[in-house]
């Protein structure tokens, strides 16, 4: 097995993350046994990411120039992820230039924003055990090399609130809503519980590179003993799964009737 995974938080373009609705994400990330790093200093750059497992970029909100995204950064973070890294990338509410340059390069687009529950699930181990997450997201197009987790449907059509694709000999993960990773709606359904298989998967795919990484060289989180006892997601082993005896779907263990065929789970 490989060493620590070292997943890399970028507030160069969004230093909204600093605040505290997201210090939750930040300190569960840490109790999962990942080391965090935080980026609040530079544009990213190959020279920087190669020291990373993982990357997290919180749709961009600074609006002064200098902190515009850069094309610079896109190749920097394609050859990352194809090199074996692995990306999470939400959207963002007014950059443009971030949209224009990154996002559409990687095959993701986005228009307004709704508010719907996602119950639609494709089996994915970022999704089992998930039944039903909530958070204002974006109406977001991908292309077909994206898989699709969790939709939700619109009249004719059908938005992903969150999908993966493998680029290189790495991974892309999208979630479609920047709120999704706030101490308000991580308290709300399976929210939770969805970052924790996320994380946890994205800890395993790190390990299993296998690939030694430089020392970083910028701030690691450091949660104390006190604020990993109050972290509201807790690494938990799982209970026993419980699934449909019809279609065989993994359901929660009060349900009376399957969510996915109907049919009574008392036979």
């Amino acid at each position: 097995m490989a060493g620590n995974v070292n997943i890399l938080l970028d507030e160069y373009h969004n230093e909204e993350t600093r605040t505290r609705i997201f210090n939750d994400l930040k300190n569960s990330i840490v109790n999962w046994g990942l080391d965090l790093y935080v980026n609040s200093s530079d544009p990213l750059s190959a020279k920087l990411l190669e020291a990373y497992n993982a990357l997290i970029i919180i749709g961009p909100r600074r609006w002064r120039r200098e902190y515009d995204w850069k094309v610079e950064e896109t190749r920097a973070i394609i050859q990352f992820v194809e090199d074996g890294g692995t990306l999470i990338v939400t959207p963002a509410r007014g950059d443009r230039n971030y949209k224009i340059t990154f996002a559409r390069e990687i095959g993701i687009d986005w228009l307004g924003m709704n508010s719907k529950f996602a119950t639609d699930f494709t089996l994915h181990p970022i999704t089992s055990g998930i039944f039903k997450i909530h958070a204002p997201w974006f109406k977001a197009n991908i292309i077909p090399e994206w898989q699709q987790l969790a939709r939700v449907q619109i009249g004719l059509r059908s938005f992903p609130i969150l999908a993966v694709r493998d680029f290189g000999k790495g991974k892309m993960v999208f979630v479609s809503s920047i709120n999704l990773f706030s101490k308000t709606f991580l308290k709300r359904f399976d929210n939770a519980k969805m970052l924790l298989n996320m994380f946890t998967w994205i800890k395993e795919l790190g390990e299993g590179v296998g690939v030694k990484k430089k020392k970083p060289k910028v701030e690691k989180l450091v949660v104390s003993e006190e604020e990993k006892a109050q972290v509201a997601i807790k690494l938990e082993a799982p209970g026993k799964a419980k699934f449909c005896p019809h279609c065989g779907v993994e359901v929660p263990p009060f349900a009376v009737f399957c969510p996915n065929c109907g049919a009574s789970m008392e036979e």
